[in-house]
């Protein structure tokens, strides 16, 4: 659905609260189940449907997942059941009429779940080649016709260390992280030219984009992205960003104004957590952004 022009979406990143092994197998953590549920996704595409949603959001390889390695720790190839179940979700969002943000990665589990996986592809870099040629272009070749974009890595900040990373001592360079993400970029341009890509910058709210760290001359991308979660109503002006950003489109690839809705929230600050999303998708209005997605 649309209004003045933006794309409205809603984020849907793992399924049944399956974070890192709702598709396929994680060879980090081999005892896990993989919790995906046909019937489940059936019915949250019908739902979407039903309200006029035709975007949405979903990360693929979070936490390693999917990935088979050997005991070097070097990627080998997809997993078996991962290519299974994505081939089958992709079927149904084709019948239920349905686009795709598609998240490659995700910063995060590098140092939170200690992911080796994720750490050697956009960290130390000893499997970002074999990630861009043996799990890419089977994953892109099925995803292709379901795709709206592909954000290449969720909220590479939180692997980078510093005042405009995670705030941490603990992570990687710009430099570093950049550069491996612009071999991934690289892989996915020579594969699926026609494949639109961004990186959802998180940490920061829009603050790397105003620096320029998302610029034409840090990554070659076709729209900028950053996730917002102030507890105020405030939202930036778009053109200021894309000015920054060499006039790319910008994208909210993540917005909320509430803390985490859990059974602990009473009825007012449930209340009071509703009003406030409701003024940030009012102020959003009239501002140009290219599209944004509503947390969960």
């Amino acid at each position: 659905m649309s209004e003045n022009n933006i794309s409205w979406g809603i984020n849907i990143p793992w399924w049944n609260e399956g974070y890192c092994h709702d598709l396929g197998k994680n060879y980090i953590y081999p005892h896990w189940p993989v919790s995906f549920d046909e019937q489940l996704v059936s019915t949250t595409f019908t739902f979407l449907n039903s309200i006029d949603v035709d975007l949405f959001r979903f990360w693929l390889f979070e936490g390693g997942e999917g990935i088979v390695f050997n005991e070097e720790g070097k990627i080998t190839g997809l997993d078996a059941t991962f290519k299974k179940n994505l081939i089958r979700m992709v079927e149904l969002v084709r019948e239920h009429k349905l686009n795709v943000y598609w998240t490659l990665l995700d910063a995060n589990s590098v140092f939170r779940n200690n992911d080796f996986i994720t750490d050697s592809i956009i960290g130390n870099g000893g499997n970002t080649l074999l990630f861009g040629e043996l799990i890419l272009p089977e994953v892109l070749d099925i995803i292709k016709d379901t795709t709206w974009a592909i954000d290449v890595c969720n909220e590479p900040e939180a692997a980078i260390a510093g005042e405009h990373g995670n705030y941490s001592d603990k992570g990687y360079s710009w430099d570093r992280i950049s550069g491996n993400l612009n071999k991934i970029i690289a892989s996915i341009r020579k594969l699926q030219p026609e494949i639109k890509l961004s990186i959802g910058s998180g940490f920061q709210e829009e603050r790397n984009l105003e620096l320029g760290y998302y610029s034409p001359e840090s990554f070659n991308l076709d729209f900028v992205d950053y996730h917002t979660h102030r507890t105020d109503g405030f939202v930036p002006q778009a053109e200021p960003l894309r000015n920054k950003c060499g006039n790319k489109p910008v994208v909210i690839g993540e917005l909320s104004a509430t803390e985490k809705l859990d059974s602990n929230l009473t009825k007012e600050q449930w209340t009071a957590n509703q009003l406030l999303m409701n003024e940030r998708l009012h102020n959003l209005l009239d501002e140009e952004y290219l599209a944004v997605f509503l947390w969960r």
